[in-house]
């Protein structure tokens, strides 16, 4: 008898105790018991050495102790050092067993995060994938989505807002010294700038997302870089259209900055606050500068303008950086609106590179701490370690 028809008749029989309850035939509750038993022995004949329940057919489950898994290879493959694997799933507060809303299906902590980062690495189709964790294709993507979710859900705070302890007092104080022996100002602590995210050209809505600068259809965030290189914050998605003034206004990022970027005891003659520094496409205030308009700029003026715009460039370097690391969020073609979560995918590779960024560090931050001529020594420039970025 096969398999399927064998748990027909245990269904049945079991219903037939269940009616007759307590007053039924006893016979029919011993062959209950046979039949169960009988199918336990066929289903471990049928599990030894052979594959579990949900394994994609011909391929064996992950396993992170396999000798393939060199360390460079690893590396290579989820961009995290493997002995640092641990760390950065105890750090995310990771369940050790996760499940989809059905319950049906289950997968550690630990897969999820591989799936995750695995995916993001470099695009890559889910058949491929199959090879590498030994699951179906309908199973990796559910399991790249429910993971996904959990990071946006527990993580995103760290993103969008800037009351956190790891962007303390004396660590603006630090950014501000750094980037004032770059340029002219002392009170600039992080540098502003919206970035366009292409995608796959939407069925429906392509006029709402379609970016006529870039020619694109698109998606648009806006990102906070830090002299170490983080990104304290990332607000997004909004519609390709828009312009980063609309962001800007939208995000709320100003009314944070009048709330959080007073400085507790300015020198005399200092600017009482810390502001950020962007481009000509956001106004001027105490929070926000930008560069000297028009076109008859006097040489002090043009020799400012290119000072700063030498050291804004860092933002851009976090851009292109994360795009290297997490290459999956440059591939529009898989980028698809409507069908994928396309903003919570970059809005969670800007949480993990930032993770990357407290384990090894970034371009920005040796730039930042390289000594300027006539200097002997610059204090070095590194991100808060990967616990106390994230509050643990």
């Amino acid at each position: 008898m096969a398999l399927a028809e064998d748990w027909d008749a245990v269904l049945l029989l079991l219903e037939a105790v269940l009616l007759d309850g307590a007053d039924g035939d006893l016979e029919l509750a011993d062959r209950l018991i046979d039949l169960l038993e009988q199918l336990d022995g066929e289903e471990e004949e049928d599990n030894d050495g052979v594959q579990e329940p949900g394994e994609a057919a011909g391929y064996v489950r992950f396993d992170r102790t396999d000798p393939k898994w060199i360390d460079s290879k690893w590396r290579e493959c989820f961009r995290f050092q493997k002995y640092d694997m641990d760390r950065l799933m105890a750090a995310l507060q990771l369940p050790d067993v996760m499940h989809n809303q059905s319950r049906k299906k289950r997968w550690s902590g630990f897969e999820g995060l591989c799936v995750v980062l695995y995916r993001l690495a470099y695009p890559c189709r889910l058949c491929e994938m199959r090879e590498i964790f030994g699951r179906p294709k309908s199973d990796l993507s559910e399991i790249f989505n429910s993971t996904l979710y959990f990071l946006h859900e527990h993580w995103s705070d760290l993103l969008v807002s800037l009351n956190h302890p790891w962007l303390s007092d004396e660590r603006l104080e630090r950014y501000a010294e750094a980037i004032q022996r770059k340029c002219p100002l002392g009170n600039v602590w992080g540098f502003i700038d919206g970035t366009v995210r292409p995608t796959c050209r939407p069925g429906v809505g392509q006029r709402l997302v379609y970016n006529g600068h870039k020619r694109v259809h698109a998606l648009k965030f806006q990102s906070v870089v830090t002299p170490d290189g983080m990104i304290a914050h990332l607000y997004g998605p909004v519609e390709g259209r828009r312009h980063d003034a609309f962001l800007l206004a939208e995000s709320g990022l100003l009314h944070q900055l009048q709330g959080r970027m007073n400085r507790p005891n300015p020198d005399p003659g200092a600017p009482a606050v810390y502001s950020l520094y962007g481009d000509p496409a956001y106004p001027v205030s105490a929070y926000l500068l930008s560069p000297f308009r028009g076109l008859h700029l006097t040489p002090e003026q043009r020799q400012f303008n290119r000072e700063l715009s030498a050291v804004r460039v860092a933002v851009e370097w976090e851009f292109g950086k994360l795009q290297t690391i997490f290459a999956f969020v440059d591939f529009k073609k898989n980028l698809k609106i409507l069908l994928q979560p396309v903003g919570m995918i970059y809005l969670v590779s800007g949480l993990l590179i930032n993770c990357y960024k407290c384990l090894y560090g970034s371009q920005t931050a040796k730039f930042f701490s390289q000594p300027e001529e006539g200097e002997n020594a610059a204090p070095p420039m590194a991100a808060p370690l990967l616990e106390e970025y994230l509050q643990l």
